[in-house]
């Protein structure tokens, strides 16, 4: 077997298996990657808009608790900040599908934390407006409950916005690894279906069983006019032959030139001639 007839297989498999893969493909359509949708900005707005109310609630206390001027200033900046920059930082971090529920479950908590103190100060609100006197604790209770709504707010606040800036990206992420996947497990089962198939194609190639090329090196001696092949003895050649590997020994530069040129050179046809460029080439025998 030479390596045309090697060539020959390669082609008559790589059509085969691209017709297959046609046919599969159309039994089987290849995964499609589909587009994520992107969560509305308006929710990240809502949110910053809350962090700063909560922050100017929580300001009116800190300040004046920690002397206020300068001092008081940098300490509202200071635990505030932290409290929003750190329950965002945290949440980008560990983003994750259990991060996102941990974030949900806050998100519930602050909801019910908020509308309790809402509706209590309402109603304190409303009593007091109808000239029905209350204890004093519970103004004190309600007031404190302020003070500890605003920085538990701004604290859940900065987790949820941390989770809607990452949720799109995540999403992304995540659609991508399924897709992925999916591409993977389609391969696996063309290959599958292939290597089950392939031999009603008529392209199973036993590599085992496959005939050896011989590798043959011929010899060419400057002096002597004898070739030698390492698996064949030597042949007698026709006198024309001689003459022509004789005229090539004396002109090695016209090797490559084509035969039909060098007939009326030589004096012999332009087969015999092609014959002995192809042997002293190395592509064919005597």
């Amino acid at each position: 077997m030479n390596l045309a007839q090697y060539d020959e297989i390669a082609l008559r498999y790589t059509a085969a298996h691209a017709a297959f893969k046609a046919i599969h493909e159309a039994k089987n359509p290849f995964p499609k990657n589909e587009a994520v949708e992107r969560e509305s900005p308006y929710i990240t707005i809502a949110l910053m808009i809350m962090v700063i109310a909560s922050v100017i609630v929580s300001g009116s206390r800190t300040i004046i608790e920690f002397g206020g001027g300068i001092v008081g200033v940098s300490a509202f900046v200071m635990l505030e900040g932290a409290i929003v920059a750190y329950a965002f930082v945290r949440t980008r971090i560990n983003f994750d599908d259990i991060r996102m529920e941990h974030v949900r479950v806050l998100a519930n908590r602050g909801l019910i934390f908020a509308f309790i103190i809402a509706v209590v100060a309402n109603v304190h609100s409303v009593l007091k407006g109808q000239g029905i006197s209350t204890p004093p604790v519970i103004t004190v209770i309600i007031l404190v409950l302020v003070a500890i709504s605003a920085p538990t707010l701004a604290f859940i606040s900065g987790d949820i916005m941390a989770l809607e800036t990452m949720k799109n990206a995540y999403k992304i992420r995540k659609a991508k690894a399924i897709y992925d996947q999916a591409v993977k497990d389609w391969n696996e089962g063309l290959d599958t279906a292939w290597m089950r198939e392939k031999k009603n194609w008529g392209v199973k190639v036993d590599f085992e069983n496959m005939p050896k090329i011989e590798a043959s090196v011929t010899v060419v001696s400057p002096v002597s006019d004898t070739s030698v092949t390492n698996d064949t003895p030597p042949k007698k050649k026709s006198p024309e032959l001689q003459k022509a590997l004789e005229w090539f020994k004396i002109n090695p530069d016209q090797l490559e030139a084509k035969s039909r040129d060098l007939v009326e050179l030589v004096g012999v046809s332009h087969m015999t001639i092609n014959r002995a460029q192809r042997i002293l080439r190395g592509q064919d025998e005597v």
